[in-house]
């Protein structure tokens, strides 16, 4: 049109500026943008909503804000065009701060603001917003639209609020693969990793087609649970759907069989796969870790380093953990020094934690104690590992400070309780024994039966304590306790019941 002298209209200049953001022509589209300059169409609407959206696809966010910022007018498009953008290159609060802005100015959302509403609240766990968001939704009667349906299972499920996902899940007209592996990835997110399983059971009982997010988030289950069996399935799976030159889900795989022991499997993933990154090598040291083989997790570090990549900070932290299992108390401080000296890794709360313990472990609690302290506030998890040390090695003073804080944060876990009452009576103090176990009665702590699991026969099974009597598969439990004496120990399988799934 331009070789032959034929203006341009409006028209011709959204589709040129759509064309330029999906093909990512920068130099074309800022040529589009200059002559719609000389040619007035500048103050047109849908030319101006067009460029917004185009920059932010370029992640030229000023760019997209200085058009924005120009309008006279503004309708939904041009705010969700710039909310779009915020919320495809992840600044969650620009978000929630542009919507809100918009609603200021009594622009009624469309489906995809709410969506990229519902998106940012979730990552940042704004579970209030997002609830008073889906009251919104509900009062529009838009809570049956398939794409914000599902987007608010995800928000929920990212949020922590399981049982109001479910809720949404199960109002949905259509329950694509979107909106099951948004439940999925909650179930995994917040470590219910059984459910997270029984999900994908379901999903795949209902003839959803799993796509490698779902395959993702299905394996990390997975490999916490222990499950080899589902995972080899799950890699068939994956070779048949022809998803095995993914790369994250290559990764995800390499990780899933390296927790559960598997690393002839892991390495045999790792070393056919044409390329291997950071995450890569993490996957195999969490593995070895995991499986307290710490001298093999050291070793990939350093065969990681000798492939010319550069560790990054999730690596340290699977490093840290190795050395934690290992009780390796000189190299962990080794490798939490180099992150910061030698490769300018500002070390996260993780990192301290991980170091807490690892002077935990090895009986230097007042080493703990100054690591912790610069922890501003410290988890429960992270006084914890200080506390279950001070039960080891002795420590009542100190062990009754981790006590109090961890009451302080969370009263009603029994966990804590447990633990210090059991230091006062090896000690011998009874009384001050007993005074624990009131405060945690009058606190309503109730303590929570541990649940282990074994594969076997390519079953898994498991184990609930205190649950009553094992009448489920006696045969089993009979050769199971026969293999434990054998090997020397003695269970106590009269408070044990055993599940299948």
């Amino acid at each position: 049109m331009q070789v032959k002298n034929i203006p341009l209209d409006v028209v011709s200049y959204v589709c040129g500026l759509k064309a330029c953001s999906l093909a990512g022509a920068v130099d074309n589209g800022l040529s589009l943008h200059a002559e719609i300059g000389r040619e007035g169409f500048e103050g047109d609407l849908t030319i101006n909503n067009t460029l917004i959206s185009m920059y932010s696809k370029f992640g030229w966010l000023t760019e997209a804000e200085d058009v924005f910022d120009m309008l006279h007018k503004r309708s939904v498009c041009s705010w969700t065009a710039l909310i779009a953008g915020y919320s495809e290159h992840g600044y969650s609060e620009l978000v929630l701060r542009c919507f809100e802005q918009m609603q200021t100015e009594r622009i009624c959302p469309n489906d995809v603001t709410y969506c990229c509403f519902l998106r940012a609240c979730g990552i940042i766990k704004e579970l209030d917003r997002g609830g008073k968001c889906h009251q919104e939704i509900v009062e529009k009667g838009l809570e049956k639209d398939t794409s914000i349906g599902t987007t608010l299972v995800g928000m929920y499920s990212k949020c922590g609020s399981l049982s109001q996902a479910q809720g949404v899940f199960r109002m949905l007209s259509v329950q694509d693969v979107t909106a099951w592996t948004a439940m999925i990835a909650g179930y995994t997110e917040q470590n219910f990793h059984h459910e997270a399983l029984h999900c994908f059971n379901q999903m795949q009982h209902k003839c959803a087609c799993s796509n490698t997010v779902t395959y993702i988030c299905v394996l990390k289950a997975c490999g916490s649970l222990g499950v080899l069996v589902k995972i080899t399935d799950i890699h068939k799976e994956v070779v048949l759907k022809g998803f095995e030159s993914d790369f994250t889900l290559n990764n995800s795989l390499i990780g899933a069989y390296a927790k559960c022991g598997s690393f002839q499997d892991a390495w045999s993933l790792l070393n056919n796969f044409p390329a291997q990154d950071v995450v890569t090598w993490s996957a195999m040291i969490k593995g070895y870790a995991v499986n307290q083989e710490s001298d093999m997790a050291i070793e990939c570090f350093h065969r990681m380093l000798n492939e010319g990549l550069k560790p990054d900070a999730v690596l340290f932290l699977c490093l840290l953990t190795a050395c934690g299992h290992g009780s390796m108390v000189l190299q962990g401080q080794d490798f939490f020094n180099m992150m910061g000296c030698v490769h300018n890794i500002q070390p996260a709360p993780e990192h301290l934690n991980c170091m807490v313990y690892l002077f935990a472990r090895v009986g230097l609690l007042y080493e703990a104690l100054t690591v912790l302290e610069m922890l501003s506030p410290a988890s429960e998890g992270t006084w914890l590992s200080l506390l279950s040390a001070c039960k080891i090695y002795g420590e009542q003073e100190l062990g009754l400070r981790c006590f109090q804080q961890l009451v302080e944060l969370n009263p009603r876990d029994a966990t804590w309780y447990v633990i210090m009452s059991d230091i006062y009576m090896s000690d011998g103090k009874l009384d001050d024994a007993l005074g624990v176990e009131r405060m945690r009665l009058d606190a309503r702590a109730e303590k929570k039966p541990a649940i282990s699991t074994i594969e076997l026969n390519h079953k898994t099974y498991e184990f609930l304590v205190g649950s009553g009597q094992y009448t489920e598969s006696p045969v089993f439990s009979r050769n199971l306790w026969r293999k434990m004496q054998i090997n020397g120990h003695i269970p106590d399988l009269d408070t044990c019941r055993i599940y299948y799934f």
